[in-house]
Parts: structure tokens; sequence; C-alpha cells
């Protein structure tokens, strides 16, 4: 049986979370240059513009892809602290 050191497997899981991150944030600039806004700003003016389905989906999908993003940054946080276990 080999063994890994955990800093190993930490550094590898860092790698695949920065992976999904660079993907995350292409999406997040995708939207903000689509509205010229960062996603408060749109949802402050969501209110006054009505029905826009377009707008709406978009809203859900940027929501998601930022609390992804939230959550991958609290990953690479617990990992850079050796706050996980292997199962």
């Amino acid at each position: 049986m080999q063994k890994i050191p955990k800093k190993e497997i930490g550094d590898l899981i860092r790698l695949g979370i920065m992976g999904e991150l660079h993907q995350i944030r292409e999406k997040l600039r995708f939207f903000e240059k689509k509205y010229k806004a960062s996603l408060e700003e749109v949802q402050q003016t969501v209110p006054g513009r009505g029905e826009n389905y377009e707008l709406d989906d978009d809203l859900l999908e940027w929501t998601a892809y930022k609390r992804t993003e939230e959550d991958q940054m609290r990953k690479l946080e617990d990992i850079k602290h050796e706050q996980f276990q292997l199962a």
C-alpha cells in the first residue's frame, strides 16, 4: 500500500477546483458583458422591467454560477488550511 500525503491530495483537488472556477468565471463575465453590469446591478433593475423571460432565465443561471463560485472559493480556503477529510 502506498501512502500519499494529505497535502498532495489537497493540491490535486485544488487544481480541479481552479479549473472549474475558470469556467464559472467565464460564464460570469459573459453575463456581465451581455448586460454591461454586475449581477447586483441587474437584479436591482428587474422590478421595473416587466416580463422578460430571457432576463429571468439568465438571472437564474447567473445567480447559480455566482453561488457556485462562492462555494468553490470556500472549498479552496478549506483545502488551503487542510480542513478536509479523505473518505
